[in-house]
């Protein structure tokens, strides 16, 4: 994978400064469209969802993301630690 934050933790993170992105699910369902019109190719849709990620800061969600996660992977490991246990305690008491 490209990039190393976990994607097994739920979290919403959101960045006020790649607002452009929210764009993205809407752009990205028109070219599906096109692709499952045969207007495109499915090589060709998936290059413009790639080009179209990267001009409105895909990459830049995708760095600040990392870095997020970089900075708080110690706090969420802890957490999913103590929901482990709780669950493993909670299935013994049964």
């Amino acid at each position: 994978m490209k990039n190393n934050f976990r994607r097994d933790i739920p979290y919403a993170l959101s960045f006020p400064e790649l607002i452009e992105l929210q764009q993205f699910g809407a752009i990205r369902d028109e070219i599906v469209n096109k692709v499952i019109t045969g207007d495109k190719t499915p090589q060709q849709g998936l290059e413009e969802i790639r080009n179209e990620y990267k001009r409105l800061g895909g990459d830049k969600q995708d760095q600040l993301m990392q870095e997020w996660y970089d900075k708080n992977k110690a706090e969420l490991a802890g957490v999913k630690q103590n929901l482990t246990r709780r669950l493993i305690l909670q299935s013994t008491s049964l």
